[in-house]
Order: C-alpha cells, then sequence, then structure tokens
C-alpha cells in the first residue's frame, strides 16, 4: 500500500471504530478482511441502484493534437459500498482498488468527503432543461389538431368532383 493509502485507511479506521454495527460486511476493508491496494481515485457517486453497489464517475481532460484542443473524457466504475460508509448519491467519495468482488466490481469506497456542490448544480441544470422541453412538447401538442378537426376541416366533394374522379 503507497502511503497516502495508509493514511486514508488508517483515518477512517479511527473515525469508523465507534460507528462499527454488530454485522460484519467480508467486502469492507474495515469490519471484513478485504485488503486495499493499488490505484486510488476520488469522484462523484452517480447512481446507487443495486445493494451495496454505487457507481463512481470523474472527468479528465487531455490535449487532442489533430484539433489542438482539450476534450473531457468520463469515467465510471463500479465500487462496493460498505454499510458503514453509506455513501449517497451526489456524495464526494475516495475509492481504491481491491481483489474483485464480482464481475464489475474490483474497487471499494474508502472515504466519504460529503455532499457535491458541482453535481448538484448540474442536476439541477439537467433537471431544468427537462421541464423546459417537456413544456415545448406540450405546447406543440396543443398546437396539433385532433383527427376530428381535420376531418371537419376537409371540404366534400361535391357531385361533379366524384363524377370528374370516376372518370
Amino acid at each position: 500500500m503507497n502511503e497516502a493509502l495508509t493514511k486514508i485507511m488508517e483515518e477512517q479506521r479511527k473515525l469508523l471504530k465507534d460507528k462499527h454495527v454488530g454485522s460484519v460486511d467480508r467486502k469492507c476493508p474495515f469490519t471484513g478482511g478485504l485488503k486495499v491496494r493499488g490505484r486510488m481515485f476520488t469522484g462523484i457517486v452517480v447512481s446507487k441502484d443495486t445493494h451495496r453497489t454505487v457507481k463512481v464517475a470523474w472527468t479528465s481532460k487531455f490535449f487532442v493534437n489533430k484539433f489542438e484542443r482539450f476534450m473531457e473524457k468520463r469515467t465510471k466504475i463500479s465500487a462496493h459500498n460498505p454499510d458503514i460508509i453509506n455513501a449517497q448519491v451526489g456524495d464526494k467519495v475516495i475509492i481504491a482498488e481491491c481483489k474483485p468482488l464480482s464481475k464489475t466490481k474490483s474497487f471499494v469506497v474508502i472515504k466519504n468527503l460529503g455532499h457535491s456542490k458541482e453535481y448538484m448544480i448540474k442536476k439541477e441544470n439537467i433537471d431544468e432543461d427537462k421541464k423546459v422541453a417537456d413544456q415545448e412538447k406540450s405546447k406543440k401538442k396543443a398546437d396539433v389538431p385532433s383527427k376530428d378537426e381535420k376531418a371537419e376541416k376537409k371540404p366534400k366533394k361535391t357531385d361533379d368532383a366524384q363524377k370528374v374522379d370516376e372518370q
């Protein structure tokens, strides 16, 4: 383990010592026997759909020579969310690499840094955009006449027009 990871793990053990719940999670580095090693990332919890699993995302910028511009790349990783930490959507967390816990999980959340303001601002902007789009759709639907109104507007064919059609 590198120095930074060791330091974080020791701090967390001290903080979570009193918080220890009766049940032991085998996949938790604090209450179980899971060893943490390798890479460490800081990101924001994007979703928490499945049991004890979170998706953590972060962005990184890199230069593209062809276009002479910076591009932003987004990375999403599934990580184990121990009950003792219990990170929620929008929280900024530190995840560390461990042995593969399942088909997609080989990281575990080791520290919750609190709620991220960036995520909440982005989420509010997305929600506002969706509301505006829904309002525009409802206006368009109101402007479009129904089938009954279309049928009433069509002029009925006279006898002369029907004879022309028949010929």
